[in-house]
């Protein structure tokens, strides 16, 4: 099969697209006098991708709904933005508004937080004027939910200022080590904030009952840099709490006592990763258990909220080497902390009840699997028992419970997936549940009477939703988009989905406008028979019958589907542009990644990689059966495991002519011991899986292209992955290509270095696929 017209020519490597035409003129020149010069409509027709064009349209397309969103109450909810009748020019403030008659009412006088502010010394009446401006301000909320007051951070210091008052108080600020309060959280009646400074646990006073230092009441007293009071370590915050969520104390219902991790990191190794660009560099620490390596050792205590002893909850159940602490939580009367307790490879966990007084723990319930088990929220009910999501069915449904542990019953049941609760209204006698009922590839809110009697279905709309119930359960903010539509965000009456008001909207229109290719929805079989879910753009300038070189976007990793009836955003508009360029990209989900089912993910425990790359296989064979596909042009793309994936499926396959491979992991045992374990157990335990599983044992094997690409900073795939990947291959005589994004962490995030990253991918395709 010949290479397509855009092929790169003899000479030419990685070329933009604006210097393709001056490098083919160039070796033409080579060739001699005689060499005629390119038709100019052939020049037209030279297939190019737009990368700016493809970020300006991103931004004008897209739903972006409006900032500082939430609900207030049964009636209101908040937002940023100026109303209708705003004059031209004011500033966007925060503002309460009325579902049903739209009413904008500011929610504090921003002139009188200017005042309060510009009081206080430390900030002055510049910078008060530059906060009383800003509107991202944590909000204060007395007993019911109420708003009191505000939050505000500055320059390290924390402020309280409520509503009406003259002037701001300080709350909390740095030590005399100069280390500034972190993670604060108030508490439920709006009286206290809590704080971590110096990595032990802080109370302060919100309510103006004390003044000066006597405000200010310290919880724990041996905080340092290997033990960690009411704040998380790297990997709790990345694979259990998550990303970016470092806070890990919880207040009681009642605003007197919290709950609080805490970790010791001594038995956890030190990763480094640095920063290139300074002449000397700098060097980040990390604690960063591996995969078979130790964790951190995790304990729960509780503590009055004025201070004194803390009662460290009994977990000796669970030896201290082989326990995570997945959940902390309160029963609604304040009387128990709830936990939920693995142990590290995550085939068993319990739910336990702590007394916050003794210490003294019971098993309420225990979930088990020959492979892994996941935490469940935990949705309270007005008779003490709880509502628990539990995938022991090979499906995640819900069940009923005692506050004793003892099942009721099974809410849900049948050939779906419960998503995620919305809401319990005990009132109403429903329980409110998105679910994949239907489509396992679109998501809608469902009503769940609690009596058992039949379902219903509530959000109409072709997609995928997500939901933010109202108090009170009469509205909900919706929202949604699908695959050709980039969607809204509404208020819809629970009752029967009738719009009360939309509050922002993709342009739908532009999106049309600009070419845009709509998917094919198709199911193939794979090789044991299982139907998979998979869509393609079709490629344009194709002549009949011509076979199109194919690109596979994939993530691959356990329930992480990419075929979904929602719009993709960047990538998405990337792929339609290569898909106007002559190519047809192609996403196929493995049935682990597809989200139908537990039993689904489960066939690669122990075995990452394998499976998925059969299923990924299979999908392109139905391409080439269909006739769709040119069988000697076929690359594969993906990020972070989709990124593991490429690179896996270039090392362990011949199907491939080309592979682009963003911060991959490249073995198994470089990765983290929470995510990994979970799906491959230990590496002491399952050592041929991970063998197996490795791209870098396997680099010898390279077959096409290989495209790395990393940042440098990536605190969480490291780059010693790509580099250990690049040894691997030198050692063995390949070629590749190698892209380091300094700076960046797992994603790129800097705009010219991301600008970059897509004109080097669309040039990579074109030229060589």
């Amino acid at each position: 099969m010949n290479r397509p017209a855009y092929a790169a020519p003899s000479g030419c490597l990685m070329i933009p697209s604006f210097l393709l035409f001056a490098c083919q003129s160039g070796s033409a020149a080579q060739a001699g006098a005689a060499a005629a010069p390119a038709p100019p409509q052939e020049l037209a027709a030279q297939p190019t991708v737009d990368v700016d064009a493809v970020f300006r349209l991103l931004e004008q397309v897209r739903n972006v709904p409006p900032p500082g969103l939430e609900w207030l109450d049964a009636r209101h909810y908040l937002v940023v933005g100026r109303p209708p009748e705003a004059a031209a020019g004011e500033p966007p403030r925060l503002h309460k508004v009325e579902v049903e008659s739209g009413a904008w009412t500011p929610l504090y006088d921003r002139l009188a937080l200017h005042e309060a502010l510009a009081a206080l010394a430390p900030i002055g009446a510049d910078a008060a004027a530059q906060l009383a401006s800003e509107s991202g301000h944590e909000l204060l909320r007395g007993a019911g939910g109420t708003p009191t007051g505000l939050l505000i951070r500055h320059q390290q210091r924390v402020y309280a200022w409520s509503f009406g008052e003259p002037v701001a108080r300080e709350v909390a600020a740095p030590d005399e080590h100069g280390r500034a309060p972190e993670h604060a959280g108030a508490s439920p009646d709006g009286t206290r904030l809590a704080f971590v400074r110096g990595n032990d646990l802080f109370v302060a006073r919100l309510d103006g009952a004390a003044e000066g230092p006597a405000a200010e009441t310290r919880l724990t007293q041996d905080g340092g840099p290997e033990r960690l009071n009411g704040v998380l370590d790297w990997v709790y915050q990345e694979e259990i709490y998550g990303r970016g969520n470092w806070r890990a104390f919880w207040w009681s219902p009642d605003s007197a006592r919290l709950a609080l991790l805490q970790l010791d990191e001594s038995p956890v190794r030190e990763y480094r990763v640095e920063d290139h660009i300074p002449q000397y560099g700098r060097q980040e620490v990390w604690r960063y258990p591996k995969a078979g390596e130790d964790n951190p050792l995790v304990q729960v205590g509780s503590v009055s909220a004025a201070g004194g002893e803390i009662v460290w909850l009994d977990l000796a159940a669970w030896p201290a080497e082989d326990r995570l602490v997945m959940r902390v939580d309160w029963t609604p009367a304040g009387d128990q902390v709830v936990l939920q307790v693995c142990n590290r490879i995550q085939s068993r966990l319990d739910l336990v009840f702590g007394d916050p007084t003794t210490g003294a723990t019971r098993v309420v319930l225990t979930e088990s699997s020959g492979d892994w088990v996941e935490p469940s929220p935990i949705h309270w009910l007005g008779d003490g028992g709880f509502l628990w999501e539990s995938a022991r069915t090979g499906r995640k449904h819900l069940y009923r419970y005692r506050r004793d542990g003892g099942l009721i019953g099974a809410l849900s049941a049948g050939d779906f997936q419960v998503l995620g609760v919305e809401g319990v209204d005990e009132a109403g006698g429903a329980v409110y549940a998105t679910t994949d009922e239907g489509d396992a590839l679109q998501r809608h809110l469902w009503r769940f009477p609690l009596d058992l009697s039949p379902r219903a279905r509530v959000t109409q709309a072709r997609g995928t939703h997500q939901i933010d119930m109202a108090p009170g359960f009469q509205w909900f903010l919706d929202t949604w988009s699908n695959a050709e539509d980039p969607g809204a965000t509404e208020i819809r009456r629970c009752a029967d989905d009738t719009l009360v008001r939309r509050l922002s909207r993709g342009d739908r229109d532009a999106l049309a406008a600009s070419g845009f290719i709509e998917p094919e929805f198709v199911r193939v079989l794979n090789r044991e028979g299982h139907e998979l879910e998979a869509r393609y753009l079709p490629p344009r300038g194709l002549r009949p019958g011509q076979r199109a070189p194919v690109l596979v976007y994939q993530y691959s990793g356990p329930e992480s589907p990419v075929v979904r009836d929602q719009f993709g955003g960047r990538n998405e508009l990337w792929h339609q542009a290569l898909a106007r360029a002559g190519i047809l990209v192609w996403s196929c989900d493995a049935r682990s990644a597809s989200g139908k089912a537990h039993a689904d993910a489960a066939v690669s425990y122990r075995r990452l990689g394998e499976t998925e790359l059969r299923d990924i296989e299979d999908g392109l064979d139905w391409l080439l059966q269909k006739g769709l596909a040119d069988p000697a042009r076929i690359g594969i793309w993906g990020w972070s495991y989709g990124g593991y994936m490429a690179a896996y499926a270039l090392t362990h396959s011949t199907r491939f002519r080309l592979g682009i491979a963003g911060a991959p992991v490249t073995d198994w045992r470089n990765y983290d011991t929470v995510y990994t374990e979970r799906y491959m157990a230990t590496p002491q335990d399952n050592a041929d899986g991970y063998r197996r599983s490795s791209v870098v044992q396997a680099a010898a094997d390279l077959h096409g292209e290989l495209l790395l690409v990393h940042g440098t900073l990536d605190e969480n795939v490291h780059l010693a992955n790509t580099l250990q990947l690049a040894y691997a291959l030198q050692e063995a005589g390949k070629q590749f290509r190698l892209m380091l994004y300094p700076r960046n962490r797992h994603g790129v995030s800097d705009p010219d270095q991301r600008r970059h990253l897509y004109l080097m991918m669309s040039e990579f395709l074109l030229q060589r696929l």
